[in-house]
């Protein structure tokens, strides 16, 4: 089954995240090895991650106009949070992925950080995507947690906080 994802709204980015990535330069990111870059994946059980498909994506816009990359990502740890209940709420139990770049994805990044060494200005747009296993029968959404670590020394960044995704689940 083919599974689209759609995001509903940006709501779900926490302002801690996009006020950490304000103060990110350019020559951050031209520093970052690619090799220390991770990215983690939370699905609320019993939706689980089909691995061969989870893959990280960055979008570079610069004057030369858009360019799509794409990082393929190979498994470091996979994990069953439990569900954790709390005074007033309850977190619900998690399927948990953390991934590192492909060897294929190392050589993409090194190219991408080379042309946007050339350029005066970019944007640049990660996205992480995954296709689906486990999805209840008739679920209309599911609930995502996707976060990005550029380096060993770093925390995780968060991009998206227990995000409801829509599915779309035409083949």
């Amino acid at each position: 089954m083919t599974v689209i994802l759609l995001l509903t709204g940006c709501s779900s980015i926490p302002l801690s995240t996009m006020l950490e990535m304000r103060s990110y330069s350019k020559e951050d990111f031209l520093a970052t090895q690619p090799e220390q870059l991770r990215a983690q994946v939370l699905l609320v059980q019993p939706v689980r991650a089909d691995l061969e498909k989870v893959e990280l994506q960055l979008a570079l816009e610069t004057s030369k106009g858009l360019r799509l990359y794409q990082f393929p990502l190979q498994l470091l740890v996979e994990e069953q949070l439990p569900q954790v209940s709390g005074l007033f709420s309850t977190t619900p139990a998690k399927n948990s992925y953390t991934f590192k770049l492909s060897e294929l994805a190392i050589t993409n990044f090194v190219e991408m950080q080379q042309l946007l060494a050339e350029q005066k200005s970019a944007k640049l747009n990660f996205t992480i995507s995954s296709g689906l296993l486990d999805i209840p029968k008739g679920a209309s959404s599911v609930t995502l947690t996707a976060r990005l670590k550029l380096s060993e020394q770093n925390d995780y960044l968060t991009l998206f906080e227990d995000a409801k995704l829509a599915l779309d689940h035409s083949d």
